[in-house]
């Protein structure tokens, strides 16, 4: 069953079906139609609900921003471990011996390991030779992983027009290219932008265009949407294309088709011999998000530390309680406990406001008179 066919059962009205659509393109960046039920709900479930993926507060999955990027987690490590950091160095090649494991790169460089971790999306990993070669159901699983397809914008200008207009900036729309926008102003009210998500189908079919023509339309989106001009006129515009990108094939996270979970799911992460497997769609928490990278790689690191014997199991099970690291879930609210939509809720509500009037013509009648 799809994401899709859900929303055409529960969902009663087109809006409805609408924003249910776009927040699945907008935490998947593809199409219901592509997406099967039972890895939606492992998905949300992994990151606390479908409030939590999507919430700007504490514990949820938008709560913080990095100052200076994202990237500087990675260069902050790449500082700590030195020149143990090999860049420009593409791995095409990992052969497995006795007692080691050997690493081959595209410019012929060779590494020899006891183990290896691999964090590469398993879409990617058919790119990489396998002596000797994955099992049958990792071979078949991964090539039933595509990653999502998104080209993330940022469109920079003068003044933050829209703040003054009274508007926040954020928007979710279906009328144009980006379905998704925020404002990405500096903290310091520097560098005012708008920045825009081109999602699943519509990044498909934006893909065939120009930089120039893309740009062309987003402004001309920005500017039915905040009903100004000025958004015609950006003094810089800048794009990536993920579906481009070489090493990820696309953004956020793989995402699976009907029947694959089922099928190949206890396969993502089991290790095949010396060779380990990470990456955030591994984590049973916050999957596909770097909270789920960072778990992910913790219990890699510790299966192997364990076949190094400097692990035991019970301490692997401590450790990967991350304490004092947990996830900070939000509470469930009155509304998510109670008053979710449903039938159900729909014949509660409808007898307790009956019996509210129904009280209140009988207090009226005898009471008052």
């Amino acid at each position: 069953m799809t994401v899709k066919q859900l929303i055409d059962q529960k969902c009663w009205t087109r809006y409805g079906k609408a924003a249910a659509t776009a927040y699945v393109q907008g935490i998947l960046t593809s199409e219901p139609h592509d997406i099967s039920l039972l890895f939606f709900l492992w998905y949300l479930h992994s990151g606390g609900g479908t409030k939590r993926n999507i919430e700007f507060e504490a514990g949820g999955g938008q709560e913080m921003k990095f100052c200076g990027g994202s990237q500087t987690v990675s260069m902050k490590m790449a500082e700590h471990l030195g020149d143990r950091v090999k860049l420009n160095s593409c791995v095409v090649r990992i052969d497995e011996c006795d007692d080691h494991i050997k690493v081959k790169c595209a410019d012929g460089t060779e590494y020899r390991a006891s183990f290896v971790i691999s964090s590469a999306p398993p879409a990617l990993l058919g790119k990489i030779s396998f002596n000797p070669p994955l099992p049958p159901l990792k071979n078949q699983a991964i090539q039933r992983i595509p990653m999502g397809s998104i080209i993330k914008t940022i469109t920079f200008y003068d003044r933050p027009f829209w703040r003054e207009k009274g508007l926040a900036g954020y928007f979710n729309s279906d009328e144009g290219p980006v379905e998704e926008g925020y404002d990405d102003t500096k903290p310091d009210n520097s560098h005012p932008a708008i920045m825009g998500f081109i999602l699943a189908d519509k990044a498909r079919q934006t893909t065939t265009l120009t930089k120039e023509e893309r740009q062309k339309l987003v402004c001309e989106q920005y500017a039915r949407i905040y009903d100004t001009s000025e958004a015609l006129e950006p003094v810089l515009y800048r794009e990536k294309n993920w579906m481009a990108d070489e090493f990820s094939g696309g953004c956020y996270v793989g995402t699976f088709p009907p029947g694959v979970l089922t099928a190949y799911g206890k396969v993502l992460r089991m290790p095949f011999g010396r060779v380990h497997f990470a990456g955030t769609i591994t984590a049973t928490l916050w999957a596909g998000y770097m909270e789920g990278a960072i778990e992910s790689g913790e219990r890699a690191a510790m299966e192997v530390l364990c076949r190094l014997g400097k692990m035991t199991e019970s301490e692997t099970r401590k450790r990967l309680k991350l304490e004092g690291l947990e996830s900070k879930f939000l509470e469930f609210s009155f509304m998510e406990k109670h008053l979710l939509p449903s039938v159900p809720t729909l014949l509660a509500c409808s007898s307790l406001l009956s019996g509210a009037v129904v009280l209140s013509i009988l207090w009226w009648k005898y009471c008052l008179k």
